[in-house]
């Protein structure tokens, strides 16, 4: 696994709240159907060193992931003042983790709620408009 992440020294479950976020999300995204099956035998095997609830999983029963990361649900959450975002990703068609970051102020040290949750979308350029 290609991961800036620090080991977890005891891999754990994904928690209830983790596993029902990430479950919302790729519902949402209308991800393919093996990444909720994955999602079943997926632990935490890595986190971020900020302290943020960032996340790399692993899946009982198979090698860690790796290679290039693709996003498979991306979301933004908070006001604009503190607007954060969160995606989930797989690598090599197995589910990687869960990855948070800061649009406007500092990371966020707490998962986001689902009702919280707006799909990232890129503004049209100026360019586009017309």
């Amino acid at each position: 696994m290609d991961s800036k992440f620090q080991p977890v020294p005891d891999v754990r479950e994904l928690s209830y709240e983790e596993r029902r976020l990430v479950d919302a999300m790729l519902e949402q995204a209308k991800a393919p159907v093996l990444f909720f099956d994955q999602l079943r035998d997926a632990y935490v095997v890595a986190r971020c060193p900020c302290g943020c609830p960032s996340i790399d999983v692993g899946l009982r029963g198979r090698s860690l992931p790796t290679g290039p990361t693709r996003v498979l649900a991306d979301f933004v959450f908070g006001s604009d003042d503190d607007l954060s975002g969160i995606f989930v990703f797989e690598q090599d068609g197995l589910l990687g983790g869960i990855e948070l970051y800061a649009l406007a102020n500092g990371t966020p040290f707490v998962l986001p709620s689902i009702e919280s949750l707006r799909p990232f979308e890129i503004p049209p350029s100026s360019d586009e408009e017309g």
